[in-house]
């Protein structure tokens, strides 16, 4: 009588035999219908190819270009300063009042604060030199009403 584990490997064997038999008859079926597929994987994939062509450039390049904008960018400030003095000597001309920039406004907004501060500062200046030829004239009072008490007290 055959031991528990030969009969283990009998079933196995035999189950594993199954399992063949069943995969190779799966695999029968499966071999008539991937032609398609077959045919599908065997065109290509489409590929599109974009050439992107960049100029970079040297740092001697970017200082260059760097160096032309300024240049640019002051042609630019300065035609705009040429055509906007030449609006206001028409408009002068014509009698007008000139119009001014934001930055012009400003800076006008700026000279009067500077002025207001200089004219403060004047008239504290004024007072305070008001101040020390009054405490002169006050101190030079005493000093003449004690040489008048010395003298009448020495002559009395």
């Amino acid at each position: 009588m055959p031991s528990f584990p030969q009969i283990a490997a009998g079933v196995t064997v035999i189950a594993l035999g199954g399992l063949a038999a069943v995969s190779f008859s799966e695999g029968n079926k499966a071999a008539d219908k991937p032609k398609a597929a077959v045919a599908a994987k065997a065109t290509p994939p489409v590929v599109k190819t974009v050439v992107v062509s960049k100029t970079i450039l040297t740092a001697s390049e970017k200082r260059r270009a760097k160096r032309l904008k300024r240049a640019r960018d002051r042609s630019i400030a300065r035609h705009r300063r040429v055509i906007a003095r030449e609006q206001a000597t028409i408009d002068k001309l014509l009698g007008k009042k000139p119009k001014l920039t934001a930055k012009q406004k400003r800076a006008a907004a700026a000279e009067r604060k500077r002025a207001a501060a200089n004219k403060r500062a004047q008239a504290k200046k004024r007072a305070a030199a008001r101040k020390r030829a009054a405490a002169k004239k006050r101190a030079a009072a005493k000093r003449r009403a004690a040489a008048k008490k010395r003298a009448a007290s020495g002559n009395g």
